[in-house]
């Protein structure tokens, strides 16, 4: 297997993220030796709306998206609306499924395990909330639960696009303008808004990139390990699962 490239990008805007992850998912298709890339960034604001998504999803005018500086972008991974904005990190994987025989549903526990093993370092117990995708702080003092993290994918020819979302220093007050996936009873936050202080960006976006390079390779590990040396419980267990 060859080695995942890490591309650190800073803040990019969501139209030229999209390029990139079309360029690099392209070269794989082409070229199946290609590097598997991680591109790790930041986006300024943007709604981006899912293929299960519709504009009733956005509750704003047009007139005050302009005026806050939100792009609108319809794109074709899983999912309904969601948010991007600076001080949140995102990270897409663009990785050969087929060559690694990995199936979509197990690169989503995948994912959803490397953003919760980085709340854990950064101090947040954050779990799975089935059957709603991404990573969630569980319901406590009246408050419902609130989602931390947020994934939708793209499989396209057994390559994989698109990716995650892990709110930490971002403004949260951008959610209002949506029905975040497509959950009106839920609620959103951040590492920022959990732990009642700033996070430092860089040290999260290390983390969490490591962590999914860490869950690859784990799932890879369970993959060549014979059927009779697995734990008891079958190869993959769910980490961090709601209960």
């Amino acid at each position: 297997m060859t080695a995942i490239q890490v591309r650190w990008l800073g803040l990019v805007p969501y139209r030229r993220g999209l390029e990139l992850q079309e360029q690099a998912a392209r070269g794989l298709r082409e070229r199946p030796q290609a590097h598997e890339m991680l591109f790790v960034l930041q986006h300024p604001p943007v709604i981006t709306l899912g293929r299960h998504a519709g504009r009733e999803d956005v509750l704003v005018d047009d007139a005050t998206l302009v005026r806050r500086g939100i792009d609108v972008v319809r794109t074709e991974r899983g999912g309904q609306a969601t948010v991007h904005a600076p001080g949140q990190v995102v990270v897409y994987p663009i990785l050969h499924l087929l060559r690694r025989r990995l199936g979509p549903a197990r690169l989503v526990e995948l994912l959803e395990a490397a953003m919760i093993d980085t709340c854990r370092t950064f101090g947040v117990a954050a779990a799975r909330l089935p059957p709603h995708p991404g990573v969630w702080v569980a319901a406590r003092d009246g408050r419902p639960a609130r989602k931390l993290g947020a994934i939708g994918l793209r499989i396209s020819s057994g390559v994989s696009m698109h990716g995650i979302a892990l709110n930490v220093n971002n403004d949260l007050s951008l959610y209002s303008a949506i029905v975040p996936c497509g959950l009106q009873e839920l609620g959103t936050t951040s590492l920022r808004e959990e732990l009642g202080r700033d996070v430092d960006l860089g040290a999260v976006e290390h983390a969490l990139a490591w962590a999914v390079q860490t869950e690859l390779e784990a799932g890879e590990e369970a993959r060549r390990t014979p059927p009779s040396a697995r734990p008891a419980g079958g190869p993959f267990p769910r980490r961090g699962a709601a209960g």
